[in-house]
């Protein structure tokens, strides 16, 4: 139908691909053998999935706070890589995860590719200060499971090392995938809802009605 419209083989293939990325969104996640600080020591991202009662340490600009997370849950699988820091500390995570670099937030490739140095907070003596850790090397682990961590106060955690990870930009991420679904659904119904389909379990099919 597409092609009776005039459009060629890139753009029905680029339609297509958008109906897709928007129908399978997922965000930018931390892996599940990840170690985060919890108000009971370091635990991994599965331990706190299957602990809910740990509180999340997280930086309110000036010391670490500890606090509820509002939710924390599996997001799937995607590549995940490994950060090594010239301090031996790892990160894991998607690469287009944000992390605290130079008091602004970037992703994890972009801190990488520029040579740049990650915030992170150590504590002695009782005070706390940022050091900043450049990375050594970058590494893809493969697909993995990978977990998100919404915080109400201050919308990031603190990681076993110290780094400071955003729990990613939901509203802006739940308003962009808003506007494409609502375009490509009003402009394509028949593609978008191909993908839809395409991407939906026999059961969330009979749940929704479609």
């Amino acid at each position: 139908r597409l092609k009776q419209r005039g459009w060629n083989e890139n753009q029905v293939d680029g339609l297509v691909n958008a109906c897709l990325a928007a129908a399978n969104y997922s965000f930018n996640c931390i892996d599940g053998s990840q170690k985060i600080l919890t108000d009971i020591g370091y635990m991994t991202m599965f331990d706190v999935v299957a602990y809910e009662k740990c509180h999340v340490a997280y930086w309110d600009g000036k010391e670490i706070k500890y606090e509820r997370p509002s939710f924390v849950k599996e997001m799937g699988e995607k590549e995940v890589f490994e950060v090594v820091l010239k301090n031996g500390t790892t990160i894991r995570a998607t690469e287009d995860h944000l992390f605290l670099s130079g008091g602004k937030w970037r992703t994890l490739k972009y801190i990488f590719d520029k040579n740049l140095e990650i915030d992170c907070i150590e504590v002695k003596k009782r005070k706390t200060f940022i050091k900043c850790e450049c990375g050594r090397s970058i590494n893809s682990l493969g697909i993995r499971k990978v977990y998100d961590i919404e915080m109400p106060t201050a919308h990031n955690f603190v990681l076993s090392n110290g780094a400071i990870a955003h729990n990613c930009s939901h509203s802006l991420s739940y308003a962009t995938v808003a506007y494409q679904c609502m375009y490509l659904k009003h402009h394509f119904p028949l593609e978008w809802w191909t993908a839809v389909l395409r991407n939906a379990s026999v059961d969330d099919i009979k749940e929704k009605d479609v």
